[in-house]
């Protein structure tokens, strides 16, 4: 893949339109210094969008978006060790997080999470098949969103579709209110994966910068 060289110009714009075809609000994906275009023009492109949020995959990545006067929610999607939540709940992050000890760990910082479910992606989070494992731990400590992955969003919409299912089917049997619910990334929301109407937010990635 390579970035277009009008790409910085493009993250806008192309946010603007997965939002008007979505109807939904953005969490944007910054990562890796906005994958390598830079962090601070790129939120400051996106803030007129009001995003619901943004991604990153550390904490140092979080940090940095706090320092440049992002006050919105800041999620990592990247697990992370137990000796970062301090720093992590210092910076006001929220962790994605996919097991009972995580989730109590963090539960004592007193700090939101998003709960990862791992339909087929295989990289993260609590395994959609085991999800009841969580029930105790989830009802004490509910998450304030809940997401999976898809893996191959951008060919094979029949396998998304059946990733939509698994997660879905894996939200029902914790028995707990998720306000909200997102598992599009940029290729999902622009081929209109079928959420079954629960997306709460789309979660766009290198498309924003001209990758695709």
């Amino acid at each position: 893949m390579r970035r277009r060289p009008d790409v910085c110009e493009r993250e806008p714009l192309v946010a603007a339109e997965l939002q008007r075809r979505t109807g939904l609000p953005l969490i944007p994906m910054v990562k890796a210094n906005a994958y390598g275009v830079g962090v601070a023009g790129v939120v400051g492109a996106l803030e007129s969008l009001a995003p619901l949020a943004y991604g990153v995959a550390t904490v140092r990545e979080g940090e940095q978006l706090r320092e440049l006067g992002i006050v919105r929610p800041v999620v990592v999607f990247t697990p992370l060790l137990a000796a970062e939540y301090e720093r992590a709940a210092t910076a006001d992050l929220t962790l994605a997080l996919g097991d009972a000890d995580s989730i109590s760990a963090w539960a004592r910082a007193g700090k939101p999470y998003y709960l990862a479910i791992d339909t087929g992606m295989n990289r993260a989070g609590a395994p959609w098949r085991d999800v009841t494992a969580l029930r105790d731990v989830v009802r004490k400590s509910p998450p304030v969103a809940a997401f999976t992955h898809f893996h191959s969003a951008e060919s094979d919409s029949q396998s998304a579709q059946e990733q939509v299912a698994r997660f879905l089917d894996a939200i029902a049997s914790l028995g707990v209110d998720i306000p909200l619910l997102h598992a599009d990334n940029s290729a999902a929301a622009a081929r209109g994966v079928d959420g079954r109407g629960r997306w709460g937010a789309i979660r766009p990635g290198v498309f924003l910068y001209g990758v695709g």
